[in-house]
């Protein structure tokens, strides 16, 4: 992040909002409009709705044929067609089977529209809704008025919203954009690792308007005597981020982000954006190179025996702390818990299977440095794989995203 990028005037983050989350937000509810509109059609008899919409075949049944065996009449979708997009992206569909089946019979086909939810208008409405909350924070309005007649005349045209809601999505995420990258850095971070990003931070005033315009808090403030030290490993983030509904700017975005890592349904979305890479998947391979380049940098702790039946590397080093050894599958509320007297961390909580018991936690005694602890963390948490939640004072909750 260059200075230039006046990440502390309220203007740069309007300007950003209108020039990129607004157009997303409004290719967001034209679509969602488009099939509102294509509900009303539904359970209606499909002649009924060509003859008041021509253009409805071309949504149903244009581009199907039938495959005729001896006796039976089977209806067939042209994999590269309109037809099928609309099937997959809308949920808009008739029987075609029983369509042919009356088509090769020159029958008029007495066959009901159906236009159901799909995994793509669930996306669509994750966007829509991040991004009006984002427009509202900084006093912005998405667009009001949806003139849906050029789909109605072509309703071919609704595919280019869908690949550009893909494109301005990815163009988002933290990989992509610049505003969006420091306001993800800063979900959580010490001053120290804060200052050392953006050496600019320290000018007057700076960080002061960064924190209003983005809702930065002070988030955690170590019981350490040493004044330098305690200003040094104080810990700034939102703290609407993780397990809250987020109504800070910077939450917002960094929950924007989130969504889009995780709820895009790549999929059925390369049928639309040839070549389509999983925006998680791109990250991810992003993140664990930094993280390899961290690791070889890592500050090493000595060995914590643990009892028979929990992994013994599990501690030998304390990146390990949160390594594999200690979740099963990779979900959101999987977490290490750290509970911290001082300037130690004193006790580990970590989640345990049993056969026998089923999940359990188990503490174990350590006697790990804060400042080694936060030194050696914050830069991985800054990257993603892991994130904080504090608990109390006292208790860091570790949390594994992927």
């Amino acid at each position: 992040m260059k200075e230039a990028a006046k990440v502390w005037e309220l203007e740069t983050w309007i300007n950003f909002a209108k020039e990129k989350i607004m157009p997303l937000c409004n290719y967001a509810k034209r679509i969602l409009t488009f099939w509102a509109q294509l509900r009303e059609y539904r359970d209606r008899p499909l002649t009924d709705v060509i003859q008041e919409w021509k253009n409805a075949e071309a949504i149903f049944v244009r581009d199907t044929e039938p495959i005729i065996s001896e006796l039976e009449v089977r209806g067939m979708y042209l994999k590269d067609g309109f037809t099928y997009l609309c099937k997959l992206l809308f949920g808009a569909s008739v029987d075609i089977d029983h369509y042919w089946a009356y088509k090769v019979q020159e029958l008029e086909p007495d066959v009901k529209c159906k236009v159901e939810d799909t995994q793509v208008l669930n996306f669509v409405r994750g966007i829509y809704d991040h991004t009006t909350r984002i427009l509202n924070t900084l006093g912005l309005q998405e667009e009001t008025e949806i003139d849906l007649s050029q789909y109605i005349d072509r309703p071919e045209l609704i595919v280019d919203d869908v690949f550009m809601i893909v494109e301005k999505s990815l163009s988002l995420t933290v990989l992509y954009d610049s505003l969006v990258h420091f306001a993800w850095t800063l979900r959580k971070i010490t001053w120290k690792y804060l200052v050392e990003l953006y050496p600019w931070i320290m000018e007057e005033y700076v960080f002061e308007r960064i924190r209003e315009i983005l809702g930065v808090s002070k988030v955690f403030t170590p019981e350490i005597k040493d004044p330098k030290k305690r200003e040094d490993y104080t810990v700034f983030g939102y703290i609407d981020y993780v397990g809250k509904n987020p109504i800070t700017l910077g939450g917002l975005l960094c929950m924007l982000n989130d969504f889009i890592w995780f709820n895009m349904p790549v999929d059925v979305l390369r049928l639309v954006v040839e070549g389509l890479e999983n925006p998680l998947k791109e990250y991810r391979e992003h993140a664990e190179r930094k993280l390899r380049e961290i690791e070889r940098q890592s500050v090493r702790i000595g060995s914590h025996d643990l009892e028979k039946g929990i992994n013994r590397t599990g501690i030998k080093k304390l990146g390990v702390l949160i390594s594999e050894h200690l979740w099963g599958k990779p979900e959101w509320y999987e977490s290490v818990t750290l509970s911290i007297e001082g300037a130690l961390i004193t006790r580990l909580t970590i989640p345990y299977y049993s056969s026998k018991h089923g999940w359990t936690r188990r503490d174990y005694n350590v006697s790990i440095p804060l400042t080694t602890f936060l030194d050696y963390m914050i830069p991985i948490v800054i990257i993603g794989k892991y994130d904080f939640i504090w608990r109390s004072e006292n208790e860091i909750e570790i949390l594994r995203r992927w």
